[in-house]
């Protein structure tokens, strides 16, 4: 992952618009409620999580279950750390070196060890989050989708927000959502002046995952 990304291209082959027929792309005249729509329908996820900003590079193995549970294996930095957050509780815990080992660490959401440079958090962490920031954003701004693009071996319609107030210092987002499912595989912010704030890419996107009993209470 770089932290350059060109704009949107709107070429004549690859427009998702017809102006005498209006959307030819399938999404409707709304995507991100069409994407929020198809989220909210789905039980669980897991994806390797790799992005990218100004603090440094991560990568992750993150996993979801409704109504909230996450579970995250770091692979970089900090490889080997476990981070499991519980929506009962509100609360998460940190092993540094993996379940089983010393210490385990119990801990609120918004402990500062384990919020990343940008003050993200783990409850606020998933792909639906993604997406309800989106609509945020849209709501004093617009919704477009560009072009179909591919984001490695799969077919993705690329959706521009953006809005005249910020979210979370966001003023446009870059979306890359899955023809077939409408999950986001790639993202990017901009802040106000188009500089690239953050790229995430969720590659191994796996819907609808069967997780064993205790995964998400080690």
């Amino acid at each position: 992952m770089t932290n350059e990304a060109s704009p949107p291209t709107r070429g004549r082959g690859d427009r998702a618009t017809n102006p005498a027929r209006g959307p030819t792309h399938g999404l409707g005249t709304d995507p991100i409620a069409a994407a929020l729509e198809r989220f909210a329908a789905i039980d669980s996820y897991r994806v390797t999580l790799r992005s990218s900003s100004d603090a440094g590079v991560q990568e992750i193995r993150y996993h979801y279950r409704k109504p909230g549970f996450v579970r995250m294996d770091f692979m970089r930095p900090y490889r080997g750390a476990v981070l499991v957050y519980d929506p009962r509780r509100r609360r998460a815990t940190l092993w540094p070196f993996g379940p089983g080992r010393f210490p385990r660490l119990d801990l609120g959401v918004d402990n500062p060890l384990i919020r990343d440079p940008r003050g993200h958090s783990v409850d606020r962490s998933d792909a639906g989050t993604l997406l309800r920031n989106a609509r945020k954003l849209q709501e004093h701004g617009s919704a477009e989708v560009v072009g179909e693009e591919r984001v490695g071996n799969r077919r993705a319609w690329r959706v521009v927000v953006s809005g005249r107030h910020a979210v979370d210092d966001v003023h446009r987002y870059d979306l890359w959502l899955a023809h077939d499912s409408l999950f986001p595989l790639k993202a990017e912010s901009r802040d106000v002046h188009h500089r690239l704030i953050e790229a995430s890419l969720m590659d191994d996107v796996e819907i609808g995952i069967a997780f064993p009993d205790r995964f998400f209470d080690p």
